[in-house]
């Protein structure tokens, strides 16, 4: 009987909603892997976790190779990220 890999989730952020996210994918057998800027998530010792500036983008992706991405940088205030690239 051959195993089958886990789907793999990459979240772009660590914030409020990134930590239930993360724990939602694990309870469901999907392997979450977040990607933050300036601080990984607390108390989840069972997700991995990669600085954004410590890694080459296009290689981590050609490396890990996510079933699903979601991104939830960018400012809490809502009408701060109407320009996009400066909110991310």
């Amino acid at each position: 009987m051959t195993h089958t890999p886990a789907k793999k989730l990459l979240l772009f952020g660590s914030g409020f909603i990134s930590r239930f996210i993360a724990m939602a994918a694990l309870d469901s057998g999907i392997e979450p892997i977040v990607l933050y800027k300036n601080h990984p998530l607390e108390d989840a010792d069972h997700v991995r976790q990669v600085c954004l500036s410590n890694c080459d983008l296009q290689e981590f992706l050609a490396e890990i190779k996510p079933d699903f991405i979601i991104s939830l940088q960018g400012n809490s205030f809502v009408p701060d990220n109407n320009h996009l690239i400066e909110a991310l």
